[in-house]
């Protein structure tokens, strides 16, 4: 199960671009608080299944990656840190990073590898109903492992990116 925390143009397009590498037996996942983005990424085939239930969207999640407004992501990472499995990967996409590593290491458990992430999309569509997932490809895509993130942490998140259609870019 792939968990996208966040339906807006990112999320949504990054939902449709793992939708296409077409994951054998993998669920994918959307959350969002706004209930507008959830009816829209369920009517667009963007996720699988989607839920405004944080709880609910976690639970079996194998990697999380988190699309909200930086504004949010400090509260994201707090709430889901108690109810994420053992061996779950997490990840971002959003352009500070500074503050997101710290958050991730306040809030996130051992046991649980973060990975922080920024892709450098040429445009990004302006709306989810627009949401597209070409603007991964051929775009290089910041990787930044946390100090406690293992192989395993960062080989998930470099895998998906390559899938996605991008390359990292490790900094």
């Amino acid at each position: 199960r792939i968990t996208i925390a966040g339906l807006g143009p990112m999320g949504a397009s990054l939902g449709l671009a793992l939708k296409q590498v077409k994951l054998d037996n993998t669920e994918i996942v959307g959350t969002d608080g706004n209930r507008n983005a959830v009816a829209t990424a369920a009517k667009m085939g963007v996720v699988d299944d989607s839920t405004r239930n944080l709880r609910s969207a976690m639970d079996g999640a194998k990697l999380v990656i988190i699309t909200v407004p930086p504004t949010e992501t400090r509260d994201i990472l707090e709430a889901i840190g108690p109810i994420l499995e053992q061996g779950c990967v997490v990840t971002d996409t959003g352009t500070a990073k500074a503050p997101v590593m710290g958050w991730a290491a306040q809030y996130l458990p051992s046991g649980v590898g973060f990975v922080g992430g920024h892709p450098l999309p040429k445009r990004l569509p302006p709306s989810i109903e627009e949401a597209d997932p070409s603007v991964f490809q051929d775009i290089d895509y910041v990787v930044i492992p946390a100090k406690s993130a293992d192989g395993h942490a960062l080989r998930t998140v470099t895998s998906m990116v390559e899938r996605i259609g991008a390359r990292p870019l490790f900094l």
